[in-house]
């Protein structure tokens, strides 16, 4: 019988992570702990202050900020533009690397430099969850049990301001779930939001909606390495670029809210299947009022997430 080539097998649009060995050695300082994001060239540049928020904040966790990197692309010159970046950043907790899909290069053909620009940073947004496994890989931390208070891997959006020690108040409030997600309770019609994961109900004949996929944000999350948070990331990478054999307009990254819909989905998933599981293992954070990562800075989170609006200045005393 002929073996099947492996390579068959690696769905074109996953991505490719660079640098495996200096992300192994950056993140081993602290296993337990890992922050990770995601950008291109062009908006880390743009929003470099983040960085530098972090550098000066009291977060001590290593953060992972992954470049996308197109096939077109010049790699030395990216090679220099992060060297740059490093040199003036210059933080021991802060590592940039490189991730790139070259599947994406035959989308840009077909759709244009203008429309390909929003598809591929549809993609970036869900490649931050895509690339998640492959890191606890690199670590070596992917086959265990742990629980938040052990050993926890934050996703956060890049444009993201960390203030203060989330990681101090997670461990606290939610060390013994397995994976924490944010909600914003302003844009849901149902309060108990995470219970149901509707926004659908009928009073007095009356139908109130909103949207789920809005009110759920991927903007900032922390997940545990285990059995159960591993078969979630694998339900997000199908739903998120799906079978391989499917046509690339049909790839659920192509949408703007692609992530949030695909944990959204997932988490569904899961709560029909098994409602004790998910009760006891997933943890919500209110990102319209809470002390962890919260949408509003006037009550002082530890990461304030101001959505692309507001400016360091703005919000520093």
């Amino acid at each position: 019988m002929q073996k099947k080539n492996s390579s068959n097998s690696i769905n074109p649009f996953k991505p490719r992570i660079r640098d495996k060995g200096e992300i192994k050695r950056f993140a081993s300082q602290n296993k337990a702990r890992l922050l990770i994001s995601a950008c291109d060239t062009e908006y880390l540049e743009k929003n470099f202050e983040y960085l530098m928020a972090y550098k000066q904040s009291k977060s001590e966790i290593p953060y992972l900020v992954l470049i996308f990197k197109d096939k077109s692309s010049d790699e030395d010159d990216l090679d220099k533009k992060i060297m740059k970046w490093k040199n003036r950043v210059n933080s021991t907790k802060i590592f940039i690397g490189i991730f790139s899909c070259d599947a994406l290069a035959e989308v840009k053909k077909k759709l244009g430099e203008s429309t390909y620009k929003m598809y591929r940073t549809n993609y970036i947004r869900c490649a931050r969850y895509l690339m998640v496994k492959e890191i606890w890989e690199i670590l070596g931390i992917e086959s265990r049990g742990f629980t938040i208070k052990e050993t926890c891997t934050y996703i956060m959006d890049f444009d993201n301001y960390v203030l203060g020690d989330f990681n101090h108040i997670v461990k606290a409030r939610y060390g013994e779930k397995k994976a924490i997600f944010c909600w914003n309770s302003a844009m849901s019609t149902e309060k108990d939001f995470p219970n149901s994961l509707s926004c659908f109900s009928i009073m007095e004949q009356r139908m109130k909606f909103s949207l789920a996929h809005k009110v759920i944000k991927a903007g900032f999350a922390a997940i545990s390495p285990n059995a159960l948070t591993s078969t979630m990331l694998k339900m997000f990478e199908f739903y998120a670029i799906g079978p391989k054999s499917s046509n690339v307009h049909h790839k659920l990254f192509s949408f703007y809210y692609s992530d949030q819909v695909c944990l959204l989905n997932l988490l569904r998933d899961m709560k029909e299947n098994d409602q004790g599981i998910y009760n006891k293992d997933i943890g919500w954070i209110d990102s319209n009022n809470s002390k962890i990562a919260c949408l509003k800075n006037e009550g002082k989170p530890a990461i304030f997430m101001p959505k692309g609006h507001t400016r360091l200045n703005d919000i520093i005393d």
